[in-house]
């Protein structure tokens, strides 16, 4: 392999384990307020806060030390990142929806 062949083959496994991490990222955040900060009461907002400015903290952590960053910017740049978060937005709604008619 050459130099040029060499980066850009650096490049694209340094995008595919960013989405990786962001993928676990997000996955382990919905899944602790689901198990952790579900058993709270509604009322209580301290352990959404508490999990959600860790997560806050962990993610500039993880944009600055992995390659997290460079899934981002491929997100960003190709518009992806709007399709996604309609999709995880279209997703959230529905499991509240549900969520709700099953309480009733």
């Amino acid at each position: 392999m050459n130099f040029i062949t060499r980066v850009i083959a650096l490049f694209v496994l340094r995008i595919v384990v960013g989405f990786i991490i962001a993928g676990i990222f997000i996955v382990s955040y919905f899944l602790i307020m689901d198990f952790v900060v579900g058993g709270f009461a509604e009322e209580n907002m301290k352990g959404i806060l508490i999990v959600t400015g860790i997560y806050i903290l962990a993610f500039f952590y993880l944009f600055i030390n992995t390659p997290m960053k460079y899934a981002l910017i491929v997100t960003a740049f190709t518009g992806l990142g709007s399709e996604l978060a309609k999709e995880l937005a279209t997703d959230a709604a529905k499991k509240s929806i549900e969520d709700e008619l099953e309480r009733y």
